[in-house]
């Protein structure tokens, strides 16, 4: 894996998939972004993997500036772009390293227009999760499913009756996740 400047390709738009208790698989053209071979060393490389091991299970913690940290699963290292933070050019790996709080073990999620995410839904799927700003859409759930809105360490910030449509307060900002109580879906969403 190597870092690009901004291109807005669909090589550059990842989906977070829930695996439960504050982990997530980083997808993409239906394969999982891991460590190869579930090292646990400094600088071991990542890639694009069909399995779904310890290496692909990775969690997102904010670390309170706007920005999250990616640890993996199997080794607890931290994604990081291999240079330090002068490190800014096309082309440089992408790697995992030990935590050193620097900038560029940091990362910025931001939304994707909601045609893109929906555009892979498969047609038979019941349910549907859109999010765009404040606004969440649901389709499928019943009122009666409750709905928990939290920060990336779990913590609650919300909790709602499902709705065809919830619109979220203000002091609900930056990354969350949206979770229905029944049927454990969970969803990333970044509120403005």
């Amino acid at each position: 894996m190597e870092q690009r400047t901004d291109s807005s390709r669909s090589t550059q738009v990842w989906k977070a998939k829930s695996l439960a208790s504050g982990w997530w698989a980083l997808e993409q053209a239906g394969k999982r972004l891991g460590v190869v071979a579930d090292s646990v060393g400094d600088g071991a490389p990542l890639a694009l993997v069909a399995d779904t091991g310890l290496g692909t299970k990775w969690m997102l913690v904010d670390d309170g500036t706007g920005a999250i940290r990616i640890v993996n699963g199997c080794s607890g290292k931290i994604l990081d772009v291999d240079g330090g933070a002068a490190a800014t050019d096309d082309g440089v790996k992408v790697m995992q390293y030990r935590d050193w709080a620097t900038k560029n073990q940091r990362w910025i999620a931001r939304e994707t227009s909601p045609v893109s995410i929906l555009a892979n839904a498969r047609p038979e799927s019941v349910r549907s999760i859109a999010v765009v700003g404040r606004r969440v859409s649901l389709l499928g759930y019943s009122e009666a499913d409750r709905v928990d809105v939290l920060d990336l360490n779990g913590r609650r910030l919300v909790v709602f009756l499902a709705a065809k449509e919830i619109l979220l307060p203000r002091e609900v900002r930056g990354v969350v996740r949206i979770r229905f109580a029944r049927g454990a879906q969970e969803v990333l969403a970044i509120v403005p």
